[in-house]
C-alpha cells in the first residue's frame, strides 16, 4: 500500500474496527474507471468482455438529483437513509451536503470496488462522518444486522429510504435480495414487538411486579456467563435442546451425553427430557404466558433456569431452583440496577426461547453447538415433541397461516410467520460467529443456513469428550447472588420512594395540562412570548418524564398510546404553526396516558409490594 492509501485504511479501520476483515490485497482486474461526462470518477465491472458501469456515464450530478428527487427526507428530516451499493460515493456526498441531520447506512457488496474507491477517493471523512455507517462485502453480514438494528426503529421505520444503486441490482442481485431480506426481517422484528407489547400488556404488567421482587434475591445471566466461560470447553458442546416434533425421534440419543457436553433445554422440552431420565443443565422460559403444565413434571422444581423480567411470574410457586435473570431491553430494569452499580448481562433473543439458549452457549464460548429438535416448521402438521403437552391438535394448513420453505432434505415443510423469523435470526447470528461450529442435529424441520446437518449420534461421537465428563449444572448452581444485602436494602428503599415520585409526576402532568390548554387558547400567536414560555415549559415535563425511574413503568401501562405517539413524533407538518398544534395533540394524549397510568400503576404498586415481606408460598405437588 502506498503511504497516503494506507493512512486512509488506518483512518476507516479506527472508526469501522470490523472492516479490518476486508483489507487485503484483491484481484482487481475485472473492475475499472472511467469519468462521466461531468468528469466525475465512475467505475465499472468487466463481464464477458463488456463494461457495466455502476454510475452514469453522462452525468452523476444529475443521476444523485433524479434519485433524490422522491427521497422521504424531503419532507422529513428524520428519515434514515439505507442504501445498496456505495459506488464512486457522489449520492453518499450529495446527502450530507442537502440533508446534514438525517442518517446513512450503506453497503457495498463488493470488496473489489471498495478498494477501487479507496484507491481514488482522496478524502474518505464523508464515510466516516457520525452521521454515516458502513458495511463492505458478506463478511460484515453480522455488523449489517446490528446496524439496522441500531438504526431503524418503531418511530422511523416507516420513512425510512432504501436506496439501490444504478446497476447494483442487475450486476449483484443474490446480494441485493440477501440485503433486502435482512432490512424487511428488522422490519419483522419491529412489528411484531410492538404486537406483543399491546397484545399481552396486561400480562407484561403482572409479571413485571411478580418478577422485580423475585430478582432482588436470585441471580444474573453475566455470572452465569462468567462460570461457563471459564471452564476448559475443548470437546464439549453446548447442546440446545428444543421441542420440536422431530426431538421424537432421537431424544433416547441424549442420554449419551452424561456431561460430556451441556445440555441447555427449552421449557417445551423439560417434560419430555425428564420422562427419558434425562436431566437438563439448565433450562430456559422467558414467555410471560407460557403454560404451567410445562412445570409440574416431577425433577423441574430445582433444575437451575434462565428467565426475564417478562417470564410468566406463576412459574415460580412451582420452582425453588436458581433463576438467571437476564436484561431483555426493559428501561426500567436496567436503570434500576445501574443505581446498586449491578450490570445483569444482557444475552441477545430473536423471539424465542431457543434463541436465548444460542446466544447463551455462544457468549460462554462453546466451540460447537449442536441443534436438536429444532423444526422451526410443523413437519406432519404437528408443533411439539408428543411428550410436551397432555394434548395438541395438528395445524390447519388451509388456514392460511402457513406456507412452504425448504426443509434439511431438499424438499418442503409447512411454517408459519413467527417461525420463519426465528429461522431468519439463527442464520444471521451464525453468519456473524464464523469461528463457531454449527450443527443442526434435528433430523427433520426447516433448513438453517450456516449450519452441518447431520444424526444426533454423528454429532455426540464425533464432538462429545470421550475420557471425562463435567457437573455442567454444579457449575451453573455456583455463582454468587446478584445483589449482596446492601444493595438488597438500597433497592429495597428505591421501590419504597416509588408512592411519592408518582405523586410528584401526577402534579407535574395535570401542571402540564394546564399550559396545554393556554397554548391551545393562544395558538395563533405564535410569536408570543408567553406561547414560547409555555412551549417551554412543555419540553421540561417531556424532559423529565424521559429521565424518571418511574416513567419507565408507567410505559408498559401505557403502551398502546406510547407507541401511537412514538410513530407519530417524527411526522412533520407544512408550516410551523401546524407542528406546534401537532406537538400539543400528541403531548395532550401522552399526558392523558400518563395521568391514567399512574392510577393504575399506584393500585398494583399497592397490592404487589407487600410480597417482600409475605412467606414463601405454598408450592403444588409436581406430577409424577
Amino acid at each position: 500500500m502506498e503511504n497516503n492509501l494506507e493512512l486512509k485504511y488506518n483512518k476507516l479501520i479506527y472508526n469501522y474496527p470490523y472492516l479490518k476483515e476486508i483489507v487485503s490485497d484483491c484481484d482487481e482486474s475485472d473492475v475499472c474507471t472511467a469519468k462521466s461526462l461531468d468528469e466525475k470518477i465512475i467505475y465499472g465491472i468487466v463481464k464477458n468482455g463488456h463494461t457495466y458501469y455502476l454510475d452514469s456515464k453522462y452525468s452523476v450530478d444529475n443521476e444523485c438529483e433524479h434519485i433524490l428527487r422522491s427521497s422521504k427526507a424531503e419532507k422529513n428530516p428524520f428519515a434514515v437513509f439505507i442504501i445498496f451499493g456505495l459506488g464512486n460515493g457522489m449520492l453518499v456526498r450529495k446527502i450530507r451536503e442537502r440533508f446534514p441531520d438525517n442518517y446513512i447506512y450503506v453497503h457495498e457488496p463488493s470488496e473489489k470496488i471498495f478498494h477501487k474507491f479507496m484507491e481514488t477517493v482522496e478524502d474518505i471523512d464523508f464515510i466516516i462522518d457520525e452521521h454515516v455507517v458502513i458495511t463492505v462485502g458478506e463478511k460484515t453480514r453480522g455488523a449489517r444486522i446490528e446496524v439496522l438494528h441500531e438504526m431503524v426503529d418503531i418511530n422511523n421505520f416507516y420513512i425510512t429510504d432504501v436506496i439501490c444503486m444504478p446497476q447494483y441490482r442487475n450486476l449483484m442481485i443474490d446480494d441485493y435480495l440477501l440485503f433486502l431480506n435482512d432490512f424487511y426481517a428488522r422490519i419483522e422484528q419491529i412489528i411484531m414487538q410492538k404486537n406483543t407489547d399491546i397484545a399481552f400488556n396486561g400480562e407484561h404488567i403482572e409479571n413485571f411486579w411478580h418478577n422485580i421482587l423475585d430478582l432482588i434475591d436470585q441471580y444474573g445471566v453475566k455470572d452465569l456467563i462468567k462460570n461457563i466461560e471459564n471452564e476448559n470447553k475443548e470437546e464439549y458442546p453446548a447442546f440446545i435442546v428444543s421441542a420440536g416434533p422431530s426431538l421424537d425421534k432421537n431424544i433416547d440419543m441424549l442420554k449419551e451425553v452424561k456431561g460430556r457436553g451441556m445440555i441447555m433445554a427449552v421449557d417445551t422440552a423439560i417434560k419430555p427430557l425428564l420422562k427419558k431420565g434425562i436431566v437438563p443443565d439448565i433450562v430456559a422460559s422467558v414467555d410471560p404466558h407460557k403454560p404451567l403444565e410445562l412445570f409440574q413434571y416431577r425433577g423441574t422444581e430445582n433444575l437451575p433456569m434462565l428467565v426475564d423480567i417478562n417470564y410468566n411470574s406463576k412459574i415460580d410457586l412451582l420452582h425453588n431452583g436458581k433463576r438467571f435473570y437476564t436484561w431483555s431491553g426493559e428501561p426500567f430494569v436496567k436503570e434500576f440496577l445501574e443505581k446498586m452499580g449491578i450490570d445483569l448481562g444482557v444475552i441477545e433473543s430473536g423471539g424465542s426461547v431457543a434463541c436465548n439458549l444460542f446466544s447463551l452457549a455462544i457468549m460462554s464460548k462453546f466451540e460447537t453447538i449442536v441443534l436438536i429438535g429444532q423444526d422451526l416448521a410443523y413437519p406432519n402438521k404437528k408443533g411439539h415433541s408428543s411428550a410436551s403437552y397432555d394434548s395438541e391438535s395438528n395445524i390447519d394448513i388451509e388456514s392460511g397461516k402457513y406456507f412452504k420453505v425448504e426443509d434439511i432434505y431438499g424438499n418442503h415443510v409447512y411454517t408459519e410467520g413467527n417461525m420463519n423469523a426465528y429461522r431468519k435470526w439463527f442464520e444471521a447470528t451464525i453468519s456473524r460467529n464464523p469461528s463457531i461450529r454449527f450443527i443442526d442435529a434435528t433430523e427433520g424441520g426447516a433448513k438453517i443456513k450456516g449450519t452441518e446437518i447431520m444424526t444426533l449420534s454423528s454429532a455426540i461421537n464425533e464432538c462429545c469428550n470421550k475420557l471425562s465428563e463435567k457437573k455442567w449444572i454444579k457449575i451453573v448452581n455456583d455463582c454468587p447472588k446478584l445483589m449482596n444485602k446492601e444493595q438488597r436494602k438500597q433497592a429495597i428503599e428505591i421501590l419504597g420512594k416509588m408512592p411519592q415520585n408518582l405523586e410528584y409526576l401526577k402534579e407535574m402532568l395535570d401542571d402540564g395540562m394546564e399550559t396545554i390548554e393556554r397554548i391551545r387558547n393562544n395558538k395563533g400567536e405564535l410569536e408570543n412570548d408567553e406561547i414560547k414560555k409555555n412551549i417551554q415549559e412543555i419540553m421540561e415535563i417531556n424532559s423529565v418524564l424521559q429521565d424518571s425511574l418511574e416513567a419507565k413503568i408507567l410505559g408498559m401501562y401505557n403502551a398502546e398510546t406510547g407507541y401511537t405517539v412514538a410513530m407519530s413524533a417524527y411526522r412533520v407538518k407544512e408550516d410551523i404553526k401546524s407542528d406546534v398544534d401537532d406537538i400539543v395533540k400528541m403531548c395532550e394524549m401522552s399526558y392523558k396516558g400518563y395521568l391514567q397510568a399512574i392510577e393504575n400503576m399506584q393500585v398494583d404498586y399497592n397490592n404487589y409490594l407487600s410480597l417482600i415481606h409475605i412467606s414463601e408460598p405454598t408450592r403444588p405437588e409436581p406430577i409424577s
